[in-house]
């Protein structure tokens, strides 16, 4: 039962609601401060209405809001996470995994030198985590956009991972899916072939489909199954068959050895490790206008918008 404006905590002193605070908001940030803590793994509805202290169908409703406005993702077997919005929150789980994956993003940019990027699926969409760029060292994307999951490498990777019986649900609704490009696959049963080529092959190509002048390569990381993760090069300009095949071996390689490692990195000894500063994981917040500087190859005031599909409509 909510506390009645006015009321007191056993200390003497205004409770949060007593002092003018609204009981629904503050269920809402303790969920987020949950998923963010518990993050990469997804928590169940009766894990936040525990929580809580709530009924399992008023943390499922707040969980839902969380979902709609960005800040969770429901994953196929219906558990919870943070969301696009808010995986940078969890700066714990970010520190983690730029330390793991530090060493194999630079070794395959040096390789390459092409950008790479390391992706995560939340709920439907895909969000970078950390880019390293040639030459520079890893970043946090820090407000990138959704990615399609239709239309690139790294989103076919991604479902790769997932149950068959799961993957068409991720998608839009409806047929077509939208184009971003003439080449982009708009019908599940283009990108089932896609997700069957790439399985088969090891690596998951794109090109052209959701900018004309990129092409994009990525694996999914082994191990990472319950929070799904994807390891991706950005290729700008014309690309030989010489050049493509340094990608893909180099990606290979390294997604192997990251993967393994990555499923090692297990939950934050506390939830207060969520709350270190960027200075202290070694890392550079990347805006948008940032990651325009670090691909400047590209120009134009925009981020390239790569396999991330950073043109992509929400789905």
């Amino acid at each position: 039962m909510d506390e009645p404006i006015g009321a007191w905590d056993e200390a003497g002193t205004p409770s949060a609601a007593g002092a003018g605070g609204i009981r629904a908001v503050e269920r809402a940030f303790a969920a987020l401060e949950l998923l963010v803590a518990a993050a990469p793994f997804p928590v169940r509805v009766t894990h936040v209405a525990h929580h809580l202290e709530v009924n399992p169908a008023t943390a499922s409703r707040l969980l839902a809001t969380l979902v709609r406005s960005g800040y969770a993702s429901r994953t196929p077997d219906r558990r919870y996470t943070v969301g696009y919005r808010s995986v940078h929150l969890a700066m714990g789980w970010l520190a983690r995994v730029q330390t793991a994956a530090g060493a194999p993003m630079a070794h395959v940019a040096q390789a390459t030198g092409e950008i790479v990027v390391l992706c995560q699926l939340l709920g439907d969409r895909v969000v970078p985590i950390a880019l390293r760029a040639p030459h520079s060292r890893a970043a946090v994307v820090e407000d990138a956009l959704p990615f399609a999951l239709w239309a690139t490498a790294s989103g076919r990777a991604l479902l790769a991972m997932l149950p068959a019986a799961q993957r068409a649900r991720l998608l839009p609704m409806e047929e077509p899916y939208p184009a971003l490009t003439a080449r982009t696959a708009t019908t599940w049963q283009e990108v089932r072939g896609a997700i069957r080529s790439g399985t088969r092959d090891g690596v998951f190509l794109e090109d052209g489909e959701v900018d004309s002048e990129i092409s994009c390569a990525a694996v999914p990381l082994p191990g990472s199954d319950r929070s799904p993760l994807a390891l991706c090069v950005i290729l700008s300009g014309d690309c030989d068959d010489q050049q493509r095949g340094r990608v893909v071996t180099a990606l290979r390689r390294e997604g192997h050895q990251l993967g393994t490692t990555l499923s090692a990195v297990g939950r934050p000894a506390r939830a207060e490790s969520s709350s270190l500063d960027p200075q202290e994981r070694g890392t550079t917040r990347l805006s948008r206008t940032r990651l325009t500087e670090v691909a400047g190859r590209r120009g134009g005031g925009q981020p390239p918008p790569s396999c991330c599909g950073n043109r992509a409509p929400a789905t």
